[in-house]
């Protein structure tokens, strides 16, 4: 008998949800087989929230064109979306992002290149993704708005930065 039979989701299209080690919340564990152009994280699964999403999750997937994310989810680990060559982002501050149609800049999740030598983050932005800026090595100062609460791993790794000013609803910082 399979002891998780009971603790992994699959959603239409290929989504696949697993229950936290708590079992207080689902974490987006692999969408790379999702074949639907158009996929929408919904902010709850059996009743509990959706919050995360895993490192790696959508990687390669060439199909998904729009991705809706929930404000539950508090947390983008890295490489979430690399070789995602097809899907859309909301551009702002010379910054990438995905979130709702309430919140179209809720995560960010990189910089519009390497090159970029500054940022603006967007004022209701929530989250900042796993190497959102990694190896922007021109970008020496960022301000954090107060509406982000997670910044996760290796979000500023390989970048020059002498000034990180972090605002005051930070509660989450990943390693890196």
């Amino acid at each position: 008998e399979n002891s998780n039979f009971n603790k992994i989701a699959h959603l239409s299209n290929g989504l696949v949800l697993e229950l936290s080690r708590d079992g207080e919340y689902y974490i987006v564990d692999n969408g790379r087989e999702c074949t639907d152009p158009v996929i929408v994280i919904p902010d709850t699964y059996n009743g509990l929230p959706i919050s995360m999403i895993a490192e790696g999750a959508f990687v390669g997937n060439e199909t998904i064109k729009s991705l809706t994310i929930s404000e539950n989810v508090i947390w983008i680990d890295q490489l979430v979306f690399s070789g995602c060559t097809a899907l859309e982002y909301n551009e702002y501050g010379n910054a990438k992002y995905l979130g709702s149609a309430d919140n179209p800049y809720a995560f960010l999740i990189s910089g519009v290149s390497e090159d970029i030598e500054s940022v603006e983050i967007h004022e209701s932005t929530q989250a900042i993704a796993g190497r959102a800026f990694l190896n922007n090595t021109k970008l020496t100062a960022v301000k954090i708005p107060d509406s982000v609460i997670a910044i996760a791993k290796a979000a500023f790794s390989y970048t020059a930065l002498s000034k990180l000013d972090l605002g005051e609803g930070i509660k989450y910082i990943g390693e890196q």
